[in-house]
């Protein structure tokens, strides 16, 4: 089997959904052609494997594909904006969210 996806899909492809045997390169194509047909809007890993036309299922991918949505070239404008990321935040500003949200 991973001969056979090797052939497919190159010898340095890396899966990243193994539930839907998805490699790094479709998705980073599936970022791609989203950043092409919606530039202004919130890029979620949803919305890359509705361009897939699947569905996640286990969801241990979706923190990689999120990774991968922020480390693709489009992600930063002219203006040095990151569109996935909403106007008026940071990295910074949802610092100990999780501490406060914690039960």
């Amino acid at each position: 089997m991973a001969a056979d996806f090797r052939a497919r899909h190159g010898q340095s492809a890396m899966i990243v959904c193994s539930c839907n045997v998805i490699c790094d390169r479709r998705i980073k194509k599936a970022i791609d052609r989203l950043r092409a047909s919606e530039p202004n809007t919130l890029m979620t890993p949803g919305k890359v494997f509705k361009q897939l036309g699947c569905r996640p299922s286990c969801g241990t991918c979706l923190t990689h594909i999120a990774k991968l949505i922020h480390e693709a070239p489009e992600a930063f404008s002219d203006k040095g904006e990151n569109p996935a990321r909403p106007r008026g935040t940071s990295r910074t500003s949802n610092r100990g969210l999780e501490e406060r949200m914690a039960i």
